[in-house]
């Protein structure tokens, strides 16, 4: 893969070089555009050079940042602004609220030999191999992620009790091994005292005493993590 500015050289130079060695010659040629910014050409000499240290220093995670390269196929001109910048971390975010799913599906009492014969349960082995056709056809970065976002979407208000666990721990790992984005290394389980919180919590929802519940709500937003009611119960994500 080389970019389309260079292309004429590299195209010349490489199988020259490759078959002074004996080497086989490739047998494609993958050329991508430019990352603009606010639709110009990033240079020196414009001042507009976006780094690493950049995006971090405004708060974003270089992950987001992959992500918002992989939103563009790599034909095309790639268009870097802030603004997409915080979709990408928004759509990161609510990935890893889905990653941290695998973590409390198997608080249930249900294990997944029995939800593979039950109708209502939800699995997403089908999405592994969905993803991988898709960046076959031509690496449809783009399609990919709106795969992921479909595949993903089927948890939407879903039972923990009724979610795959190993299937979404598989398509997770499949994820972090096709695109790199650390999704199962950035969402690691919470500890027992922060689980024996969440069950406090719980018995307090259901005494009815909403003040010692909004307190150890308060209490766990403290330790980074948000308790979201459900009508199955409470689920917990990283803030």
């Amino acid at each position: 893969m080389v970019a389309k500015d260079i292309m004429r050289f590299h195209a010349i130079i490489w199988p020259a070089i490759l078959m002074a060695l004996d080497l086989p010659l490739p047998k494609h040629l993958a050329v991508h555009g430019w990352i603009t910014f606010n639709g110009q050409k990033m240079s020196k000499s414009l001042g507009n050079i976006i780094t690493l240290e950049d995006i971090i220093s405004r708060g974003f995670s270089p992950m987001a940042f992959k992500l918002a390269i992989l939103s563009k196929h790599y034909q095309t001109e790639g268009n870097f602004t802030w603004e997409i910048l915080e979709a990408a971390q928004a759509r990161l975010n609510h990935w890893r609220d889905y990653a941290v799913l695998r973590h409390q599906t198997h608080d249930t009492l249900e294990d997944d030999d029995d939800k593979d014969e039950q109708d209502d349960s939800v699995s997403l082995l089908a999405g592994r191999q969905a993803l991988i056709e898709k960046l076959n056809d031509d690496l449809d970065t783009p399609g990919a992620l709106a795969l992921i976002d479909e595949v993903f979407s089927k948890l939407d208000h879903t039972p923990l009790d009724k979610i795959h666990r190993q299937s979404l721990v598989q398509f997770i790992d499949e994820i972090d091994e096709i695109l790199g984005l650390d999704l199962a290394e950035s969402t690691p389980d919470i500890t027992d005292d922060l689980k024996r919180l969440i069950i406090q919590r719980r018995q307090a929802r259901a005494e009815k005493n909403w003040e010692e519940s909004d307190r150890i709500r308060d209490e766990l937003l403290q330790a980074g993590v948000a308790v979201r009611d459900t009508p199955s119960g409470s689920i917990w994500i990283w803030k």
